[in-house]
């Protein structure tokens, strides 16, 4: 599960839907999600969390290095217009 770091969001924000399939990618310090159009903004996931331990799972957690964001959830303004999104990312 993923949002977009506030700061980083773009304008291509006000274009992502429900369903949307955003292509994720690591540059070597942050993950980006991005539609077609380009960068949407930077996914919340932490360097320092990249492989982390699951206990409940009884394994390790990994972050893919790329792979689809499944937009699940907008967040709107009072406007009406999204600012944010909620996703799982399957990797790939």
């Amino acid at each position: 599960m993923s949002i977009i770091v506030r700061s980083t969001v773009t304008v291509l924000m006000a274009d992502v839907r429900i369903d949307d399939r955003l292509a994720v990618s690591f540059d070597g310090k942050y993950w980006w999600a991005s539609s077609p159009d380009g960068v949407v903004g930077r996914l919340s996931w932490s360097l320092t969390e990249e492989e982390r331990d699951a206990p409940w799972l009884d394994y390790r957690i990994r972050y893919p290095r790329s792979g689809t964001l499944a937009v699940e959830r907008l967040l709107l303004n009072k406007a009406g217009d999204v600012v944010n999104f909620t996703g799982f990312v399957s990797p790939g």
